[in-house]
């Protein structure tokens, strides 16, 4: 085992300060880098520059249509900006506990998804918009 390791069984989500962790299944942040081909004659293999970098966060919940569960603060989010924090333990931040924070579109919100005899999960992804924060405090 790698030093430092951990398992996921009790992460810090939070969308618009609204902490949805007790019904979040699964949680992902994502970074990518565009590249800029910039080969030209002579050249034997392609040559690559990098370009524009971009982020999500995608994340996959119990469903709850309660007054006061997920779903209150989540529709209303679709389509538009919202703020969001993740920690991989629900912990005060460390070095070993970022904070990462960004802002993003919820560009997918799948309100209902499910089958007979089965618990109903809602996967949700955002797109992010700027730049994402990675934090810790020793």
């Amino acid at each position: 085992m790698a030093n430092g390791s951990i398992v996921l069984t009790n992460a810090l989500v939070e969308i618009n300060a609204v902490d949805i962790s007790s019904y979040v299944r699964e949680v992902g942040i994502n970074l990518s880098a565009e590249t800029v081909d910039d080969s030209a004659m002579g050249d034997t293999y392609r040559s690559r520059l990098g370009g524009a970098r971009s982020y999500g966060m995608s994340v996959t919940m119990n469903q709850d249509f309660v007054a006061s569960g997920p779903h209150a603060t989540l529709f209303s989010l679709f389509g538009t900006s919202a703020c969001w924090e993740v920690r991989p333990v629900n912990a005060c931040a460390s070095s070993n506990n970022p904070i990462m924070t960004g802002v993003g579109i919820m560009t997918g919100y799948d309100v209902l998804s499910g089958q007979w005899a089965e618990l109903v999960d809602s996967p949700i992804t955002f797109e992010g918009s700027g730049a994402i924060t990675f934090a810790s405090f020793s």
